[in-house]
């Protein structure tokens, strides 16, 4: 994740609204989700929240 710059992130979202009315799944989460996701050539969110339950401590 050291590509991404969190704050250049951050200023995006706000920029666009893009957490706007969000309960859980905010976009940075939803980014890491897809991007783990495309690193582990997973085919679906369903997939990928799979994987990482599976690896949650």
């Amino acid at each position: 994740m050291q590509f991404v710059n969190k704050y250049e992130f951050d200023k995006l979202v706000k920029r666009y609204n893009g957490d706007y009315r969000v309960r859980e799944l905010n976009c940075w989460n939803l980014f890491v989700q897809l991007f783990f996701g495309q690193l582990t050539s997973l085919n679906s969110l369903r997939d990928i929240c799979t994987c990482l339950k599976a690896h949650r401590l």
